[in-house]
């Protein structure tokens, strides 16, 4: 048997653990995997840390105890990977509500915390009927959730929950720009594309981010589904970072440039932040044979 050598990508020791926090739906589970698979360290997910310690699942907490009880859980949890001689020293998905507490903010100073910034529209998309997710319910223990479900109750079950997660939205996003030290956009990419942006924006070469990110896109069986109507095949795009601005505070924000997935592209756009399977060369249908010019006999000679 021949083993296949993963090539990884080293950080600097300051640079972790990778912290990733956004709404739910963003994708924080899926680049969790992505980051430690590229970087080759440990995944530590504080909802499964909490799933573990109560020995129940997350609605069954909600249900059981309220919301201010699994918020305690919650915070134990972040203090237990993040501030404990154990703490974990890879990539870390944090819940969507990690950041509601101020003690919890407090915990992310000094990390490197990444902001999947997804629009509401994006993260309901892959939360489907918010199954499972609590704070999605239409009961959930929130004056937000109440609002939107007053708000969506004649509009159907998606309408609800995309109007449950504009609320989260609002009132979350600028507790999670408050945290974060990078802000990376997710609208319209594919996880190995918004995985390469972080990796860039730490400082990782390009070319070695897509060498390491192509083959994960070829095995990877989790990524969320395509929206209503939209081709579920991985397209040819260009997609770079364009922009990396700086606050203030000293977090800064990716911008990308070229056309999105779900916009047209054309044959000659290359993907600077895609997968091999996006870079092959387009073959003709089959069935068709490709246009040649006259053989060179039977040009016409100059007399």
């Amino acid at each position: 048997m021949t083993w296949k050598r993963v090539p990884t990508i080293a950080l600097r020791d300051d640079q972790l653990p990778l912290v990733l926090v956004g709404l739910p739906g963003a994708g924080k589970t899926t680049q969790a995997r992505l980051l430690a698979q590229a970087l080759g360290v440990q995944v530590t997910d504080t909802d499964a840390e909490i799933r573990r310690r109560a020995r129940m699942t997350i609605p069954e907490i909600f249900a059981s105890e309220g919301e201010e009880c699994f918020r305690d859980r919650e915070h134990r949890a972040m203090r237990a990977v993040l501030d404990s001689p154990a703490a974990a020293q890879g990539v870390i998905a944090l819940g969507g509500g990690a950041v509601l507490r101020p003690e919890n903010r407090d915990l992310l100073r000094g990390h490197t915390v990444i902001y999947l910034s997804a629009s509401p529209s994006t993260a309901a998309k892959h939360v489907g009927d918010g199954a499972g997710r609590p704070v999605m319910a239409p009961d959930a223990d929130s004056d937000q959730a109440r609002a939107a479900q007053q708000r969506c109750e004649e509009q159907g079950e998606h309408a609800g929950v995309l109007a449950r997660m504009e609320a989260l939205h609002a009132q979350r996003s600028p507790l999670y720009s408050e945290v974060a030290t990078l802000t990376v956009p997710t609208d319209g990419l594919s996880p190995q594309q918004v995985a390469a942006l972080i990796l860039v924006a730490l400082g990782v070469q390009t070319s070695q981010a897509v060498s390491v990110l192509a083959p994960m896109a070829e095995t990877q069986t989790d990524s969320p589904a395509a929206p209503d109507g939209a081709d579920a095949s991985p397209r040819r795009v260009r997609v770079r970072p364009v922009a990396t601005t700086e606050g203030s505070s000293g977090a800064r924000r990716v911008s990308v440039g070229g056309p999105r997935p779900d916009e047209s592209t054309t044959p000659q756009q290359t993907g600077a932040l895609t997968s091999r399977r996006w870079g092959r060369r387009r073959r003709p249908p089959a069935g068709t044979r490709r246009r040649r010019g006259p053989r060179t006999s039977d040009r016409p000679r100059p007399s």
